[in-house]
């Protein structure tokens, strides 16, 4: 005997009590019925997205998203993209190599910047030994964020040594270095100074890096280096002091959100903490950029 709109509140709240109480199935079946008469805010297909996220159903999720997107007028292409890269790893997780190209080329022409899919464009193509396709793929992603270097370096390393072109390895990150001096990029550089230049060459200028950037994970293979300059004695101490170092960097978050804060030792896609896509990066390498602007 309600009314329309009092009668759509009411089995709106309902579905949400659902919701907060975990009774999914219940909760999917009102935001399905009321999503069909929605008029007002789309509260309804917002909800939905929100049970699909949790079940994984990110089939469903891109209806739902393509739907939100045509009733609000906001983009969700970064999300569809990352439901499309969702599948990918599900289809590469069962081997079904081209269902998960298919998935991941419709992530990539969707959202071109979408780092993720470059990521497992890159794994894909090293997989296969197509190193060319790897090293495009992993210097997109470095192109799109540099943050992610911490994801890619030792992988793009192992593809230019593949194809014997270390050197060339060697000038992309020197080149790279210039516009961002990224932790990464730098011990990588200090390690080729000293194959090319010598031990002192590689101390002068992971000193010069730490000085100007206080990065504590440079200092670790700085320690190494006096301890590989020093007498015996000192170098015993020296290695001592970089197995303390180990433990406070053990300690320490790999990734944090940028949306929220939340920081763990995991990579995830989808914040945990406040459920926003593509928001956590590798602290090591913001860190470094943030002093750089501070400076």
């Amino acid at each position: 005997q309600l009314d329309a709109i009092h009668k759509h509140q009411a089995l709106l709240e309902l579905g949400e009590d659902y919701l907060s109480a975990g009774v999914l199935d219940r909760a999917e079946k009102i935001f399905l019925e009321l999503s069909e008469h929605d008029k007002q805010d789309g509260r309804s297909l917002t909800l939905l997205l929100q049970i699909y996220h949790q079940e994984k159903e990110w089939h469903k999720a891109i209806k739902i998203a393509q739907r939100l997107a045509a009733f609000s007028g906001q983009s969700y292409l970064l999300h569809i993209a990352q439901y499309y890269c969702e599948l990918c790893e599900v289809m590469m997780s069962k081997k079904q190599t081209v269902e998960a190209d298919l998935f991941l080329k419709k992530a990539k022409s969707i959202d071109r910047h979408c780092v993720r899919a470059h990521l497992l464009h890159a794994e894909t193509a090293m997989s296969m030994s197509d190193y060319d396709q790897a090293i495009t793929s992993y210097e997109r992603v470095m192109l799109e964020d540099s943050s992610f270097v911490t994801e890619i370096l030792d992988s793009l390393a192992v593809c230019y040594e593949k194809k014997q072109q270390y050197p060339s390895f060697v000038r992309y990150l020197e080149a790279v270095f210039a516009v961002n001096p990224l932790v990464d990029i730098a011990y990588y550089l200090a390690k080729e100074m000293r194959k090319q230049h010598g031990l002192q060459t590689a101390i002068d200028f992971l000193e010069n890096y730490v000085a100007t950037y206080a990065s504590l994970s440079t200092l670790k293979p700085l320690i190494k280096m006096y301890a590989d300059s020093s007498p015996t004695p000192d170098a015993q101490k020296l290695l001592k002091l970089e197995r303390h170092m180990d433990l406070i960097l053990a300690e320490k978050p790999v990734y944090c959100c940028l949306q929220c804060g939340f920081s763990g030792k995991t990579l995830y896609w989808l914040c945990p903490s406040c459920q926003t896509w593509s928001s956590t990066k590798p602290i090591r390498s913001t860190d470094v950029l943030s002093r750089e602007k501070k400076l």
